[in-house]
């Protein structure tokens, strides 16, 4: 039966056991996929082991994120006005920047211009990039402002109006724009385009966008929607004043009208949707079925326990009572209670040396405790890494080893391909100094692709230094930075004091042309040498490939040479970045569509629109594969898990606290479901709060190793 059917829970395995039996019951076709929408990779890899443990396996199942399912949807049901498909923020960066030069003597880019004023081509890319991520959010979270751009030309504020202006010259037709407005408001009139199951299971939203949430209620009409939401507190309390507004008012934590702090101060995110859901059920005419409430009562026994106890009815302990709210009395913690851990540390690295005893002492005093029961998350996860290594992978005794995976490390951080590949493209601009050519030439994939070995690495470090290499290919590159032409310390000027020297004898003396010869080249290292310069004259010919603006797809041809040239995938994990990085790389040639195909552009801008393509390359997974998981803390990232642990929790850092930007319209006017960082930050901590079963341990750095 079509309908919206809503589920709750405060455990997210409730949420688990309840979709595997909503999915239970067979759909018509034993061919079509059961569709579960869910919020991350770490959700996607959680669920699909639930489902397979409880139903014995995990087939035919498709878990598509959001707002990939959003644009299914409004594909099939309005094929005709989403032909072009929703336009990628990717393709809406690339058609402002090449728009923003030919507006800028208009009146109302005044503002613009001036920002713009020196000429940066890179600057102007940054900020195409951050009015493309504005238009993204303002079609998802503001389509009715959007709308009145295009159909009217009334007076608008001086920010509005460039980016209205900007919005009109970008000449999209906004066909996917109008046909996911159309579905909001008239719902799915020809349901037949629809190839859809008839059941449709969206799984642990932390927030939904409205659009995105009025959209489902629509489908609701013609479609079976489970929405399956994980509720801290079973009490909607999202008219109690937070911590602030209490303070405003003159209010003491012990006021009888004052509900759980937790609640109200990290629970925004959650209020906010429940008056999404409340509101839209009235405007609509959709009514919101309750499909399943099951709460799990916790025991106030511990002291973690308590605080879920508290959170669940939304309690505040130690409050005076009153006729409408029953006293909550304090209780004692047992002084053995390790429920709820703290640690301040001097240093990220002691934290993690805390964190590794407290797990040793996990492991002695918990029955059964398995390295798959520990979740550690950090906001941090680039900083520790290293830390986490060091700690958790060379252990002082190796009985005490600790089995760990790290997950949601940045791309770079995980893939040799990829990582000499933007180091390579680094290079242009630079100074190529000793130490960076160096460590390039020491990389695992100049070994393997010059097969320079461990002897081979020692001799030429010995040849730099002897040579007094410094900084600079030769004199004139020098000159092109603006510095004397001068050839002394330059890496052809070391060069060719060893070629030099491998030809005739210097003695220390002999100059052939200004040159003195070094005498310390011979036997097989001419060998070494051949293949030395062979290396270093392929990277300087990096700057004279990139030196020169050329039009977008002219960069393709270059930076693929570049990937063949100095990549030499082994494995299929290699094999599989090194084909990323050549599509990454050919779409290039799609977006010349999209931007001015004539106009030159800089090569700082490729590298640095590349290296944000390369930061999204799908992780490798490494969640729940037996071991410890060490991974980011994110929003929609709260797996339950016997034993949570967070790492560098720091005021600086945790909850985020991004400034928008000061064209922000969205920033001037918010509403109800717009989104958060900092709000989400607080969430996926009440959620982790709520996530962990037996144990939570948080540290901190709070104190210096110097003055204690």
């Amino acid at each position: 039966m079509p309908g919206l059917i809503l589920h709750t829970s405060n455990q997210l395995e409730l949420l688990a056991q309840r979709l595997s039996q909503v999915v239970s019951a067979p759909l018509g076709s034993p061919f079509t996929p059961e569709i579960v929408v869910v919020q991350s990779l770490a959700s996607r890899r959680w669920l699909s082991l639930q489902i397979a443990q409880l139903q014995g396996i995990c087939a035919n199942y498709a878990f598509p994120f959001l707002g990939d399912f959003v644009a299914q949807i409004v594909k099939q049901a309005s094929p005709v006005e989403a032909l072009a498909d929703k336009m990628s923020t990717e393709l809406l960066t690339w058609k402002i920047d090449s728009l923003l030069p030919r507006c800028l003597t208009r009146r109302e880019f005044a503002p613009v211009a001036k920002y713009l004023r020196d000429g940066d081509s890179l600057k102007r890319f940054h900020l195409a990039i951050r009015v493309a991520n504005l238009f993204d959010q303002y079609r998802v979270y503001r389509p009715d402002m959007v709308s009145g751009w295009t159909a009217s030309r009334k007076a608008l504020s001086e920010d509005e109006a460039w980016q209205a202006a900007l919005w009109r010259q970008l000449g999209e037709a906004p066909g996917f724009d109008q046909a996911l407005d159309r579905l909001r408001a008239r719902g799915f009139e020809n349901v037949n385009q629809l190839d859809l199951p008839e059941r449709i299971s969206v799984f642990a939203p932390t927030s939904l966008p409205p659009a995105y949430l009025e959209l489902l209620f629509q489908l609701g009409r013609v479609r079976e929607v489970h929405l399956f939401l994980l509720r801290p507190s079973r009490e909607y309390r999202g008219n109690d004043p937070t911590a602030k507004q209490r303070a405003r008012l003159g209010l003491s934590s012990s006021d009888p009208a004052t509900s759980n702090p937790l609640v109200t101060s990290w629970g925004k995110v959650d209020a906010d949707l429940t008056d999404l859901l409340l509101e839209m059920d009235e405007r609509l005419g959709v009514a919101v079925e309750n499909g399943s409430e099951e709460f799990k009562e916790f025991q106030p026994v511990t002291l973690l326990g308590t605080l879920k106890s508290d959170i669940l009815s939304a309690k505040n302990r130690g409050a005076e009572s009153d006729s409408n709210n029953e006293a909550a009395p304090r209780v004692m913690v047992e002084s053995g209670d390790r429920s709820l851990v703290l640690h301040a540390c001097h240093s990220p690295m002691r934290e993690v040396e805390v964190l590794y005893d407290q797990l040793l002492d996990c492991f002695e005093t918990m029955p059964n405790l398995q390295p798959r029961d520990i979740i550690v998350m950090t906001p941090e996860i680039e900083k520790y890494a290293p830390f986490i290594r060091g700690v958790f992978g060379y252990p002082e005794n190796e009985s005490m080893r600790i089995p760990y995976a790290l997950a949601d490390r940045h791309p770079r951080s995980e893939s040799l391909p990829i990582d000499t590949f933007l180091t390579l493209l680094d290079l242009p601009g630079s100074r190529y100094t000793a130490p960076q050519i160096f460590a390039l030439l020491g990389s695992r994939a100049f070994r393997r692709r010059f097969r320079f070995s461990d002897e081979d690495l020692s001799l030429i470090r010995d040849w730099i230094e002897e040579t007094a290499i410094r900084w600079g290919v030769d004199a004139a590159d020098r000159a092109r930075i603006g510095l004397p032409a001068l050839d002394a310390n330059t890496w052809r000027y070391g060069l060719n004091r060893l070629l030099l020297g491998y030809s005739m004898p210097g003695e220390g003396k002999h100059l052939f042309e200004g040159v003195l010869p070094h005498d310390e080249v011979e036997g097989d290292g001419a060998e070494v040498l051949g293949r030395f310069i062979s290396a270093t004259e392929a990277l300087f010919r990096l700057t004279e490939n990139f030196e020169h603006p050329r039009p977008l797809a002219n960069w393709v041809e270059p930076l693929l040479e570049t990937i063949e040239q100095f990549l030499d995938p082994a494995g299929e994990e290699e094999l599989r970045d090194v084909r990323f990085l050549r599509t990454t790389v050919d779409q290039l040639r799609t977006l010349r569509d999209s931007a001015d195909a004539g106009a030159n552009v800089d090569f700082r801008v490729v590298r640095h629109y590349l290296a944000e393509q390369l930061a999204t390359m799908e992780q490798r997974g490494q969640f729940f594969k037996g071991h410890v998981t060490f991974c980011a803390l994110k929003p929609v990232r709260s797996i339950p898990a016997r034993v949570v642990c967070l790492l560098g929790i720091n005021d600086q850092a945790f909850p985020r606290r991004p400034q928008p930007a000061q064209f922000d319209l969205m920033a001037r006017s918010a509403r109800t479901g717009d989104p958060s960082a900092r709000q989400d930050d607080r969430y996926s901590f009440l959620e982790t709060l709520l996530s962990a079963q037996e144990k939570l341990l948080i540290s901190y750095r709070s104190e210096e190793r110097r003055v204690g």
